[in-house]
């Protein structure tokens, strides 16, 4: 059951991305779907940090360091 939620939420984000790719938000060489299990990745690893006690700025900072996977220009839409 939490396998097909995760799918499920991968899915979401790969369609909200290429939404934005197709939209010019994103520039058209980006990859929506390895963006998505990118963050999808990092969204699990934060929650599982924080389960272990990972105080505000841990998740601030990854934050902050997987945003630099994505794509430098994003566009004027």
């Amino acid at each position: 059951m939490l396998r097909e939620q995760r799918l499920g939420n991968v899915a979401e984000f790969t369609q909200h991305i290429q939404e934005d790719i197709d939209a010019g938000v994103l520039p058209a060489g980006a990859d929506a779907a390895a963006l998505a299990r990118h963050t999808a990745a990092v969204i699990q690893g934060m929650s599982q940090r924080a389960r272990d006690g990972a105080g505000r700025e841990e998740p601030e900072s990854l934050a902050e360091v997987a945003m630099r996977a994505w794509p430098d220009d994003l566009g004027t839409a």
